[in-house]
């Protein structure tokens, strides 16, 4: 999940609510992890 984040932020503005919402889709779609893993990972719930 670190190497799609680090992706993502490279193409897309890091501090947006855009490029957060499309690295948790894009972790969600491409890592094979579940939702509550990528929710961890990103501090969220």
């Amino acid at each position: 999940m670190e190497e799609i984040s680090n992706e993502a932020k490279a193409v897309l503005e890091e501090d947006t609510a855009l490029s957060r919402k499309a690295t948790l889709y894009l972790c969600h779609r491409h890592s094979g992890r579940k939702l509550k893993e990528i929710g961890s990972y990103f501090g969220i719930g």
